[in-house]
């Protein structure tokens, strides 16, 4: 199937939302628990408690997600989320409690849920008329690209520079594999760019 450089545009930037939001953002959280309980020195398991905390937040914003993307506020939104979900991601690195963590992953998972897989699946059904399950699934697939890749990277990090540098790193991988979605010139729908 011959295709447009739009929507290539729109299978990459969807393959990077899904990279961002689910693959780095969910799939990387375990790699920290070790190292900021022993810091804290608290269990592992009040340190997983960010990850509830990050599910029950994104899984709400994906539910309020479709009543607020708009043609218009596609790209304003992607940018937001980006910045609660890099920035809170960065902040991690502040922080010397519990409390300051659970309160950033509330923030991390509002914006992933913006940027998850109901923005993934809308911009893949609204683009991919004909095979949209053939684009879902790679686009899919890139949620588990980053836990396979750069897990490894990361723990590096972690080994050699402490968990707060890897936050960092991981920070900066966020914005990463979300710029195509902010930079590339496409729209929410096909018609919404005169292309049909």
């Amino acid at each position: 199937m011959k295709m447009s450089s739009k929507y290539w545009m729109v299978l990459a930037a969807s393959c990077g939302l899904a990279a961002s939001a689910v693959g780095i953002c969910f799939n990387t959280n375990g790699l920290f628990y070790t190292p900021i309980a022993a810091e804290f020195g608290v269990g592992r398991g009040s340190v997983a408690m960010m990850s509830s905390i990050f599910s029950v937040a994104s899984s709400t914003m994906g539910m309020v997600t479709p009543h607020i993307i708009k043609p218009k506020s596609l790209k304003p939104l992607l940018f937001a989320a980006t910045i609660l979900m890099a920035g809170s991601t960065a902040m991690f690195s502040l922080c010397n409690s519990l409390f300051p963590l659970y309160l950033l992953c509330a923030l991390r998972g509002l914006g992933c849920g913006i940027c998850g897989f109901v923005t993934v699946t809308t911009l893949i059904n609204n683009w991919f008329r004909k095979s949209h399950g053939v684009f879902t699934s790679i686009a899919m697939t890139f949620s588990g690209v980053p836990a396979l890749i750069l897990s490894s990277l990361f723990t590096g990090i972690i080994q050699s520079a402490g968990w707060r540098t890897g936050f960092l790193a991981v920070a900066a991988a966020i914005v990463l594999f979300n710029l195509p979605a902010l930079l590339f010139p496409f729209t929410l729908r096909p018609q919404d760019s005169s292309m049909t």
